[in-house]
């Protein structure tokens, strides 16, 4: 695609326009990988090259994986009669890939000799060796007996994974209640969500749970929505997740480890549960520290018609209001005001702004048509100098009913930068061969309502600061081998440039360059800002918290055994990581905890990335957030090279260091908290 073509129909060709277009199109896909590694299986040994061999594996890979991940986003984002089929698609073909090359366990045979017989250097090696190592761990290595089995298992996990993530998406929890009960509520707010009979219905999208928790006085509409929200998919998750776990379990075992947990692990950058563990429990001794003198600030100064329970603990469908209060009387903010500060549109583009500034590329809004919604949005980024495409972004906004109700980022259509002209028999330049990607970004933001625009929370506003962050990624991380283009680094990383754009807003001079009042066009006072940068790390502690509950549940949860009893997990943890919350036995949020299916053990991959994003952000903060030289150079060093090097090397190369955790310590204000949680660790009193 060029910017002159019509970009946005030649993304329409790749949706399908009816359930039969996915179910033809992935039949082909499995036909067509078959027919080319079928090629590359009957190769003579003495005639392999990485042309034939190893670039054919990538391409062959690389046209099949384009299918799964247009079922991924059909789940996401399609009518409910293309995403059915999508689901449907993407178990058929996660199940043949892994069930075809347990089927072929002579590709570990061809790929170890053409290690041997090839001396390959840089990209090419680094990706070979992946190669072998996935293989391995697909237990390509295992007798016929085990490799049988292990087809079963994974094809029963494929389809468990996917049941797992439609209850949560197809959950149509909900409270109905009066109007008068809404105190605290905008009018605009109660009048979107009146139904026809008079009742307000509120449901589980992110918009409304926040809006609620955080403004609503009525504590029986806020505890009614939370119940709702944290029991989404419950109980019919509660027995898939048990299935998951014994079938994981199952799954390790046979390929030779102790746990999924030691499985899931072993390939991403902190290797074993124990270095994961041990770092989890550096930074939760602080965080808990900071998080107990938090609960006890917000206890101690109650707003009118909150109280403790009877244990003199917090009631958890009261900490945002709680805190949303505390903040508007201690820091004099007002988040409902601040939201006037971030009308969508005009926030986007300030945002475009500065990527543009910092990364040395031209944004450009193109039309789009023919795409799975109307209100759907089509980004064109270019490169500032020679207009060269990087990418196109497409940005799906506003909630829906059955679309994903979270923020994400998810490949549609993979990068390709091919460098291999030395090595390849085409006549074709690489720079001929270059393949901008499409990317996907989901929100669920607010609608307008009534006279007034759609307004951002400063959440919402950090939230597309850290999707754009792996869509820049994605789309400025083409390889010359599509499966280790983009994203597709180690799970441990891949969290590093979303996190680290979020930054960008605890900064005094972005926060006026970005907020622009809807009415008067005026950015926002320099003392509110003061005030944000202030606040930054309140209830920092209780947030890290149950970052760290969620870690280790999800460690837990796939550690060694076939039987766990999850609702008990979850209810030993909170006691452990939030001693200050009352006790909620109606709590099942562990049913609708979505990344325990894609990230499985790895959750910890939040905090581990955080680490290194802010190590990385304090460098480029002392250069200069808006420079362009610093900009280009992270690009050109964590970016550009998506996951074709070790992560581990790519940090060192750009702050010329190993990193360490000290910025984050400091960013995150858990300094303070060193000495006395050096004592908790002690056992001292």
């Amino acid at each position: 695609m060029s910017p002159s073509e019509n970009v946005s129909k030649q993304i329409a060709q790749v949706l399908p326009k009816a359930p039969c277009d996915i179910e033809e199109r992935s039949n082909l896909a499995m036909k067509v990988l078959d027919e080319k590694l079928q090629e590359l299986i009957s190769i003579d040994p003495g005639k392999r090259t990485l042309d034939n061999t190893l670039i054919a594996w990538d391409q062959a890979w690389g046209a099949f994986e384009e299918m799964q991940q247009l079922c991924e986003v059909g789940t996401l984002v399609f009518a409910k009669e293309l995403r059915d089929v999508s689901e449907k698609a993407s178990v058929q073909l996660i199940t043949f890939a892994s069930s075809y090359l347990l089927d072929h366990p002579e590709f570990y045979s061809i790929f170890q000799n053409f290690k041997k017989e090839v001396q390959l250097e840089g990209k090419a090696a680094y990706y070979l060796d992946r190669v072998l190592e996935d293989l391995g761990r697909m237990g390509l290595g295992l007798s016929q007996e085990k490799r049988r089995a292990l087809k079963k298992v994974q094809g029963e996990i494929a389809e468990l994974e996917e049941t797992f993530a439609r209850n949560i998406r197809e959950s149509t929890n909900h409270i109905l209640i009066e109007p008068s009960e809404l105190a605290g509520m905008e009018d605009d707010f109660i009048e979107a969500h009146t139904e026809q009979s008079g009742k307000v219905k509120l449901g589980c999208d992110y918009p409304t749970y926040h809006a609620v928790m955080k403004f609503c006085e009525n504590e029986s509409v806020r505890k009614g929505l939370f119940l709702a929200f944290n029991n989404r998919a419950y109980p019919a998750n509660e027995k898939v997740l048990a299935k998951v776990i014994e079938k994981r379990d199952a799954m390790a075992k046979l390929l030779g480890f102790s746990s999924f947990t030691d499985y899931d692990i072993h390939n991403q950058m902190a290797k074993t549960p124990e270095k994961v563990e041990s770092f989890l429990e550096a930074v939760m001794i602080k965080a808990r520290v900071k998080a107990e003198k938090e609960a006890l600030m917000m206890s101690q100064k109650l707003p009118k018609g909150i109280s403790l329970d009877e244990n003199g603990k917090l009631k958890p469908w009261d900490t945002s209001f709680i805190a949303r209060c505390y903040k508007e009387e201690k820091f004099s903010i007002d988040e409902a005001k601040i939201s006037e500060y971030f009308p969508l549109e005009q926030t986007m583009r300030s945002l475009m702004d500065i990527y543009e500034t910092f990364f040395d590329l031209k944004i450009t809004e193109l039309k789009a048509e023919g795409l799975w919604h109307e209100e759907v949005r089509l980004m064109g980024l270019y490169r500032k100098e020679s207009a060269q495409p990087v990418g196109y972004l497409l940005i799906d906004i506003f909630p829906r009913e059955g679309k994903y109700t979270h923020a994400c980022e998810a490949t549609l259509i993979s990068g390709h930068k091919p460098e291999f002209e030395i090595a390849c028999s085409r006549e074709e330049k690489p720079q001929d061969l270059f393949r901008p990607g499409t990317s996907v970004i989901v929100m669920n933001f607010p609608k307008g309502m009534g006279d007034k625009p759609a307004l951002m929370t400063l959440n919402e506003v950090h939230t597309f600061f850290h999707e754009f962050g792996h869509a820049l990624h994605d789309l400025l991380g083409a390889q010359p081998f599509m499966q280790t283009s983009g994203t597709r680094v180690k799970l441990d990383f891949v969290e590093l440039p979303s996190q680290l754009l979020e930054e960008w807003l605890w900064d005094k001079e972005i926060l006026q360059q970005v907020s622009s009042h809807y009415k008067t066009g005026e950015p926002l006072e320099e003392k509110v800002i003061d005030s944000l940068i202030e606040a930054k790390n309140f209830a920092g502690g209780m947030g890290l918290a149950r970052q760290g509950l969620c870690t280790q549940f999800a460690l837990d949860c796939f550690k060694e055994g076939a039987d766990k009893d999850t609702k008990a997990l979850m209810q030993s943890l909170k006691k452990k990581h939030l001693p200050y919350l009352a006790t909620c036995f109606e709590d099942n949020f562990h049913t609708s905890f979505g990344h325990l299916m894609g990230y499985g053990s790895k959750y910890y991959s939040y905090l581990w990335s955080k680490v290194f994003a802010l190590d990385v952000f304090e460098q480029i903060k002392a250069e200069g957030l808006l420079s362009r030289d610093v900009g280009v150079r992270y690009m050109q060093k964590v970016l550009e090279p998506g996951g074709g090097q070790d992560p581990n090397e790519l940090l060192e190369d750009f702050l010329g260091r190993s990193p360490d955790e000290k910025a984050f310590f400091r960013a995150l204000g858990l300094e303070d908290e060193e000495q006395e949680g050096e004592m908790e660790a002690q056992g001292s009193p």
